[in-house]
């Protein structure tokens, strides 16, 4: 894992799994007014360092903003089920999210952004995911569709975000 620090911003690259041992959760936080957590390199996530994901995200403070980019979707699905994997002052930025092709069955991911190309519900608008129409596999070309239940996985958007 590395940590860059830049005026009060602690970006953590996540680099391997999250486990007992993931130095992210012995950081002193004291002097953040931010933090960044990137998983974009994140190999898995084993039930200890769920625990310990929850016990860190939900001792911070509820002042500092928390921004997770480059979600695989091992997190996405932890978010959905885990009670307390997100906490009020937590947001996705970015998730990769599987897709598969209709015609050979190949597997994708593909980057998907908040505000974007997905939105949290707000106290006016229910949740919105606004899906590639046109992506199609690099090998046979035909259609590509999410592979995944929106309403499962995404159901974390439905908790209104005003960060």
């Amino acid at each position: 894992m590395q940590v860059k620090i830049n005026n009060g911003i602690f970006e953590f690259i996540i680099d391997g799994p999250i486990s007992e041992k993931t130095e992210i959760f012995s950081t002193d936080l004291r002097l953040a007014r931010k933090i960044i957590v990137n998983f974009d390199r994140l190999t898995f996530i084993n039930s200890i360092g769920v625990k310990n994901w929850v016990s860190w995200i939900n001792s911070i403070s509820p002042k500092l903003i928390v921004d997770l980019v480059n979600c695989p979707f091992v997190v996405i699905n932890q978010i959905s089920i885990v009670h307390g994997f997100l906490t009020g002052q937590a947001a996705v930025e970015s998730m990769k999210v599987p897709f598969v092709c209709t015609g050979c069955a190949r597997e994708a991911e593909r980057l998907m952004l908040r505000n974007k190309d997905y939105f949290y519900a707000t106290e006016q608008e229910p949740r919105k995911v606004l899906w590639p129409v046109d992506l199609k596999c690099e090998k046979c070309k035909s259609p590509m569709e999410p592979d995944l239940v929106e309403a499962k996985s995404f159901k974390f958007l439905d908790e209104r975000k005003v960060i």
